[in-house]
């Protein structure tokens, strides 16, 4: 039986984009060689993009992906919660603009006969749990595991929440361990974190996100345990 040989954080992860204002200035690069959407629309530089959907409706649509030794370290995890992750995460993001997932596209890179078992027993947890069909993909070969899930979502007849309209009143709710914000930074600021410190957050201390859901409510949330 072919087994998949675990190779040194070193030599699959490499820092192409580093830090949160590396990648926010990569996000803005890309935007800048692409034409700009359509009065309505909402593409590049939220959780989602909104584009239009039938008969008047908006349609979100999202991608993000995992890597191995960049989000999740397989010896601290196995391949369902890889799998169970990777939907999560696309889930969080339709929940983050006051939808609901609909369906979703799983890309596998890297993965052995023997995981693709495991990455498909969580995937169809995952799916399950938030209600979001898998209904194709794409398989290939690759130096390490790359799971990458492209999602789409709706927000029926609300409109999509957008970061555009947040403003310093806006409350930013975390579910799990988060640094404090910098002194200055603003409102829902992230924190620059290093490789290693994201690596550590996202396998230490729960194998299996939550997908984070937004408020409908513009009350502040009551505080309350964080769910194990």
């Amino acid at each position: 039986m072919h087994r998949y040989v675990k190779r040194p954080v070193s030599e699959v992860a490499s820092a192409v984009v580093s830090g949160v204002n590396g990648e926010l200035a990569a996000i803005e690069t890309i935007r800048r060689g692409l034409p700009p959407p359509p009065a309505g629309e909402t593409w590049i530089g939220d959780d989602a993009a909104v584009v239009a959907g039938p008969a008047g409706s908006s349609l979100l649509l999202a991608a993000d992906a995992v890597v191995e030794g960049v989000h999740f370290d397989l010896d601290l995890v196995d391949a369902a919660d890889v799998g169970w992750k990777a939907l999560a995460v696309n889930v969080s993001d339709i929940a983050a603009m006051g939808g609901r997932p609909l369906h979703a596209l799983v890309t596998v890179v890297g993965a052995s006969a023997f995981m693709i078992e495991g990455l498909v027993r969580g995937l169809a947890e995952a799916a399950a749990a938030y209600d979001c069909a898998i209904v194709g993909g794409d398989l290939s070969s690759g130096p390490c595991l790359v799971v990458s899930v492209a999602i789409t979502g709706t927000t029926g007849e609300r409109e999509a929440v957008l970061r555009s309209k947040a403003h310093r009143e806006t409350y930013c709710l975390s579910r799990g361990p988060s640094a404090a914000r910098q002194p200055g930074s603003g409102p829902c600021a992230p924190t620059p974190a290093s490789p290693l410190e994201r690596l550590q957050t996202s396998t230490g201390r729960r194998s299996r996100p939550v997908a984070r859901r937004r408020p409908r409510s513009s009350r502040p949330p009551t505080a309350g345990p964080s769910p194990g």
